[in-house]
């Protein structure tokens, strides 16, 4: 049996898919929702309604925080992820 059939195979192809999402922010990084609300200068966006990838831009470099999949509250996670200090700042 080939071990790149079904699940495995599924899994490895969707991750792949996902890498390749992330990379391609580095073409248009400005094209997330802010939600500076949650953190100074945050930025989400989704990949097919299952996965959310939080983000921002530091010295023109895109760099990944999070990555959630669709059930997860990541809102809720993201605050509990802050500092004390920018809790307070926000």
């Amino acid at each position: 049996m080939d071990r790149r059939t079904g699940a495995p195979a599924t899994a490895l192809s969707y991750a792949m898919k996902l890498r390749q999402f992330c990379r391609s922010l580095a073409d248009f990084p400005e094209r997330g929702l802010t939600r500076a609300d949650i953190w100074p200068g945050l930025r989400v966006v989704f990949l097919e309604r299952r996965v959310t990838i939080a983000y921002s831009i530091e010295d023109s470099v895109v760099v990944v925080a999070r990555v959630f999949h669709g059930g997860q509250d990541w809102e809720a996670e993201l605050r509990s992820d802050l500092p004390d200090a920018e809790e307070d700042s926000l």
